[in-house]
């Protein structure tokens, strides 16, 4: 019998890790396709299921966090078996690097789901509890009929709610106008629609931006850090555009833009760490002498 030597077995067990397409546990949690991927591009088209992907790197903490904390759980396994191929994917292996190309992956973790042609139908990425990610999920299975039913024309109130809830790159016009026509209470209480004006709502002149400003103090009651995030996201927005403003415009142009940015940055001040918003208006003021 051939002697099995050290190098021999240290070979045979990079070219496993080179694959990852069969990384699965016995018993509960996801069960990852064993095979190749055109195998299972091939499974996916014979179960009418979507693959479900986790392209991970050995490197990447939240991916060793999901494999230990999420894909383990078995109200996890139990829907994602159920519901599509699961395949995992090396980023950085001989066959994981072209798929990631491909499919544009440039964070870890990122979630592909695949059609069996290998068409991507739909994306997430980074660590997330194991109901969130389930509700990944659900969006991707319903998410091709969602784009059919938005493309026929359907602009209800029902259906954008739920559409622009799941739909990352939707169009920000869409969603204003959206928003706009929703009630007060609306807007203050129904979480979905604080979902979609975090996602979205960047423009400071728009009706969205202004009532969000107008009731900073409810939206903190009601949301807590999540208030904080969205004006922090504001903020940033309304940073670049003050900076642009008097980079190219000059003069009084640059006290005009400081001057708006400074009082929407009082408006949000309830919901900000102290002094933050004096701290980004001495910054900014900086800039803009040295680009006069």
């Amino acid at each position: 019998m051939k002697k099995i030597t050290k190098q021999t077995l240290l070979f045979a067990m990079a070219m496993f890790a080179a694959v990852q397409f069969s990384v699965a546990k016995d018993g509960q949690g996801i069960q990852f396709f064993k095979g190749t991927w055109e195998e299972a591009l091939k499974e996916a088209t014979k179960t009418n299921k979507l693959l479900f992907v986790d392209a991970f790197a050995t490197w990447c903490g939240p991916c060793k966090m999901m494999d230990k904390k999420v894909f383990v759980q078995k109200e996890v396994g139990d829907f994602y078996n159920k519901n599509f191929i699961p395949v995992k994917i090396d980023v950085d292996s001989k066959i994981g690097r072209p798929l990631a190309t491909k499919y544009q992956v440039k964070a870890m973790p990122t979630y592909l789901f695949v059609a069996g042609n290998g068409k991507l139908v739909y994306r997430k990425l980074g660590y997330m509890q194991p109901k969130a990610f389930i509700s990944v999920g659900k969006s991707a299975m319903k998410f091709p009929q969602m784009i059919k039913q938005y493309n026929s024309g359907d602009r209800s109130k029902k259906f954008l709610n739920e559409y622009l809830a799941v739909v990352d790159d939707a169009d920000a016009k869409v969603a204003n106008k959206y928003l706009a026509g929703l009630s007060e209470k609306e807007m203050l209480y129904d979480e979905n629609n604080f979902k979609i004006m975090s996602n979205y709502v960047r423009n400071p002149d728009s009706k969205a931006f202004q009532f969000f400003l107008a009731h900073t103090k409810e939206y903190q009651k009601e949301y807590g850090n999540q208030a904080l995030n969205l004006a922090v996201g504001i903020l940033d927005g309304l940073y670049a555009k003050a900076f642009a403003q008097g980079e190219h415009k000059g003069g009084k142009k640059d006290a005009q833009a400081l001057q708006k940015l400074f009082n929407t940055l009082m408006k949000l001040d309830p919901i900000m760490p102290k002094n933050k918003a004096e701290g980004i208006v001495k910054k900014l003021q900086k800039q803009f002498d040295d680009v006069k």
